[in-house]
C-alpha cells in the first residue's frame, strides 16, 4: 500500500506515516518503515533499519548493497557484501552474487566480476550469467571459453542441471549424448525438465527423447 499511496501522500505525508510507525510500532512496522525509506529516496534511514546480525545474511546484504550501489555509493554497498561474504560462501545465494557483480562492474574491476560470474556459473550452470560472461570476453576468447563451459556443464554432479543448461543453451548433440550415457539414472519426477527437453530432442535425437519419455511413463 505504501508503495501506491506514496505519490499522493507526498514528502509532508511520508514523514508523518513515518513518525507514527516509529512512535507505536506494530507487526509490519519494519516492513512499512524500509518502504517509507525507499519512497523518500533515504539510503540512509533504510541502512538504518538492519543491525549487524541482519546485513549479515547474504540476501539482506544483497538488497540494501543494490540502494547504496544506485545511490551512487559503491565502496560501501562493497563492504556491505563482503560483510555477508562467508555466510555466501556457506549457503550461496544468487542475489547476493549478482548485485557484487554489479558493484564490481560500477568500481570497474571488470576482472572480479567475471571472475564471480564463472564462479557461479560453475556452481549452478546459469545461463544468463554464462552469456554475460562471454559477452565481455575479447574475440575468439568466447568460443574457448564456451566449449570449457560445455565441458563443465557434462561434468556437473547434478545431472538435472546439466540436461537444463545443454537443452537450453542449446547444445542438443550434447544433450543428446548425455542423457544416452546416463540412461538409467534418470527420474521420471522431474517431468517438468523431462518433457520439453524430450520435445526439443525429438527431431534429431529420438532416442534420448524416448529415454525421457520412458523415465516418465515408469514414474507415472
Amino acid at each position: 500500500l505504501i508503495p501506491t499511496v506514496a505519490p499522493a501522500l507526498g514528502e509532508h505525508g511520508l514523514e508523518l506515516l513515518q513518525r507514527h510507525f516509529e512512535e507505536h510500532g506494530g507487526p509490519d512496522a519494519s516492513q512499512a518503515l524500509r518502504q517509507i525509506a525507499e519512497a523518500r529516496g533515504d539510503v540512509d534511514a533504510y541502512l538504518g533499519l538492519f543491525d549487524t546480525q541482519q546485513l549479515s545474511r547474504p540476501g539482506i546484504a544483497a538488497d540494501v548493497a543494490m540502494h547504496l550501489l544506485q545511490a551512487g555509493r559503491a565502496e560501501q554497498a562493497l563492504a556491505i557484501l563482503d560483510g555477508a561474504a562467508a555466510a555466501a560462501a556457506s549457503w550461496p545465494s544468487t542475489d547476493w552474487t549478482d548485485a557484487r557483480i554489479a558493484v564490481l562492474e560500477a568500481l570497474g574491476r571488470r576482472e572480479e566480476a567475471q571472475q564471480q560470474r564463472w564462479d557461479l556459473f560453475c556452481r549452478s550452470l546459469s545461463i544468463p550469467h554464462m552469456r554475460a560472461y562471454l559477452q565481455r570476453l575479447a574475440d575468439f576468447e568466447d568460443v574457448e571459453a564456451e566449449e570449457r563451459a560445455l565441458q563443465i556443464a557434462e561434468q556437473h554432479p547434478q545431472p538435472l542441471l546439466a540436461l537444463a543448461f545443454l537443452v537450453g543453451w542449446p547444445a542438443l548433440p550434447r544433450a543428446a549424448r548425455f542423457v544416452i550415457r546416463q540412461w538409467g539414472q534418470w527420474d521420471g519426477e522431474a517431468y517438468e525438465l523431462y518433457a520439453p527437453s524430450a520435445e526439443r530432442l525429438s527431431a534429431a535425437h529420438p532416442l534420448a527423447a524416448t529415454i525421457l519419455l520412458r523415465a516418465m511413463v515408469v514414474f507415472a
